[in-house]
């Protein structure tokens, strides 16, 4: 789907489908700053606006994409 196609305010899993990401992994790209993200009144419930996204989106280098897109790795535990 095109990003025109999604409605203006998106939540994060209409976000972590469009960029192909999991929602836990956009809730980090979230807590970590690096992706344009709004939080509604009461903290829990995070929305997206399309179009901050796609400029974002363009701001990206071309190499940047990769490292978006991919999962963080899993810490393993010390047992």
């Amino acid at each position: 789907m095109e990003l025109k196609e999604y409605p203006p305010i998106l939540d994060t899993s209409q976000v972590a489908e469009m960029l192909g990401m999991s929602v836990s992994h956009l809730r980090h790209l979230v807590r970590s700053g690096q992706i344009p993200a709004h939080r509604m009144p009461g903290g829990r419930a995070i929305k997206f606006y399309r179009d901050e996204l796609a400029e974002w989106l363009t701001s990206l280098p071309p190499a940047a994409m990769g490292v978006v897109k991919a999962e963080p790795q899993k810490r393993r535990s010390r047992r």
